[in-house]
Order: structure tokens, then C-alpha cells, then sequence
């Protein structure tokens, strides 16, 4: 049995099911517009997301800090430059030291604190944009499977047409 017929029969562990629903919701996210991670890693930057949205820095900022707590809740969080370097090098992505901060593949990081994304975090955070037509799409689709899936009308493979 699959998870989808196990979804249908009531037969899922609810851990399995928040995983199945985080990874749908992620297929959505994919289905919008591609999702640029630091190579390999699952490592989201602000500047990846505010390109990701089509919106400026700030207001990515703007929306952590007003919703810091949910976000942290949903993946957020910072790290440190000497823990970031370790992922880094761990993908073979050997960072190139500069005084007061360091590069990997033309992305700056502070050998400080800097702020983490995961793509729910980039999910929640596309809830939470009001001035964005990406994000607006994301919502739409989110509806949409929603809708569908109440009157039973689809799934969200076929609604992503995957």
C-alpha cells in the first residue's frame, strides 16, 4: 500500500503525514518557479528568497522579523559563519575567506550570525508577502489543491501535472 492509499484508508502514522504534507507543499513551491539553494545544501539565503519572490531584501526581512517566531517554528535560524563553512566544505564547496566574511559560489556570508532559510520557511514566508505576484501564485495553487482536494476532484499530482 502507498502513502496516498494509506492517506484514503485512514491508515497513516500522523508524523508520515506532516512529512507527506511538507513534501507536497515543496512540490508546489517547485512548481511556481525554481527554488536556488547554495549548490547542494538545502542552505535559503534572504537574498535567495527576495529572488525567488521578485521582492527586495527588506521586504524578506521585514516579513521575519514581524513573524520571527512562526518562521523559526518552520525552519529559520541562524548560524554562524565557522557552521555554515563546515556545511560548506562537508559539499565540497570550500569557501574563500575574506576579513569579516567569506564567499561560496558568489554568496556572502558573515563569519558572524547569519539567517537561514529552509524551502517551508521559504513556503510560510510566501503566505505572509502581500507584493508578490510569485507569491500570489503560490497561494493560488495552494487553493486550488486545497479546493480540489475537498470535492474530491484531484490530487495534487495532477493539479501540479506531475
Amino acid at each position: 500500500m502507498n502513502n496516498l492509499e494509506k492517506i484514503e484508508n485512514g491508515v497513516i502514522d500522523l508524523n508520515e503525514r506532516k512529512k507527506q504534507v511538507n513534501e507536497d507543499n515543496i512540490r508546489v513551491l517547485e512548481s511556481v518557479k525554481e527554488i536556488l539553494t547554495l549548490g547542494s545544501t538545502e542552505l535559503i539565503t534572504i537574498h535567495m528568497a527576495s529572488d525567488y519572490f521578485e521582492v527586495g531584501n527588506e521586504a524578506v526581512k521585514s516579513i521575519i522579523k514581524r513573524h520571527e517566531k512562526e518562521l523559526k517554528q518552520n525552519g529559520l535560524y541562524v548560524m554562524n559563519g565557522s557552521e555554515i563553512k563546515r556545511k560548506l566544505v562537508k559539499f565540497n564547496m570550500n569557501p574563500t575567506n575574506y576579513r569579516g566574511y567569506f564567499e561560496s559560489n558568489g554568496v556572502k556570508f558573515a563569519n558572524g550570525n547569519n539567517t537561514i532559510l529552509t524551502k517551508r520557511t521559504l513556503l510560510n514566508i510566501g503566505m505572509l508577502l502581500t507584493k508578490s505576484k510569485v507569491a500570489k501564485e503560490l497561494r493560488r495553487r495552494i487553493l486550488d489543491i486545497v479546493h480540489d482536494s475537498e470535492n474530491r476532484n484531484g490530487n495534487i499530482k495532477t493539479i501540479l501535472k506531475l
